[in-house]
């Protein structure tokens, strides 16, 4: 009877699944069709945008999810932390100086983005020429990756241990009581 059971579910849910395609050997367009009229192929509007306007975009979540808030987001949510005005002061400081790296970090990948996909489009390439570009563009990313991490560890020594735990909540990694499990290391 269990065996029996097990092949009806296993059919019923088999014509839950999502249908395939109608022709398996009819071509589905690329995710990156829309891509084509971009300022540079390669880069979404969006992610162009990001860069250029400094924006973190997930380039600080390994901070972000271990415990060292954002200046940005620590500046959203001062009221709710509890911010003092000298925070507050210290965390605009260091959002301008961020956003002073950021941007011209961000623009450098995609002016490095531009470059990689102008060699591809232009045709001639080569091996040496490949591993040049893509080494500046990773360059370009680790630079601005780097700024957006920099300000992570800078803010969290500025908030005490219950704005980091309430930070952690505020942004839904824990239930205030430090249920991220982050270790906020006296803060």
């Amino acid at each position: 009877m269990k065996a029996a059971a097990l092949a009806a579910l296993a059919l019923l849910l088999a014509g839950c699944a999502a249908p395939g395609p109608a022709d398996p050997t009819e071509p589905s367009p690329s995710p990156y069709a829309d891509q084509l009229d971009a300022e540079v192929r390669g880069l979404s509007q969006q992610e162009r945008e990001d860069l250029l306007a400094g924006r973190g975009a997930g380039y600080a979540r390994p901070a972000e999810l271990n415990g060292h808030p954002g200046p940005l987001h620590v500046l959203e949510l001062a009221d709710e932390l509890g911010l003092t005005p000298e925070q507050r002061d210290r965390f605009g400081g260091l959002y301008a100086d961020m956003q002073a790296q950021a941007q011209p970090a961000g623009r450098r990948v995609v002016e490095a983005h531009a470059d990689l996909e102008a060699a591809f489009r232009d045709g001639g390439l080569n091996e040496t020429t490949l591993s040049a570009l893509v080494a500046d563009l990773e360059d370009a990313y680790g630079d601005y990756r780097l700024v957006h991490l920099r300000y992570h560890l800078l803010s969290k020594p500025l908030l005490t241990q219950h704005q980091l735990v309430e930070y952690d909540r505020l942004r839904g990694y824990g239930d205030g009581h430090d249920g991220a499990g982050h270790d906020h290391g006296g803060y």
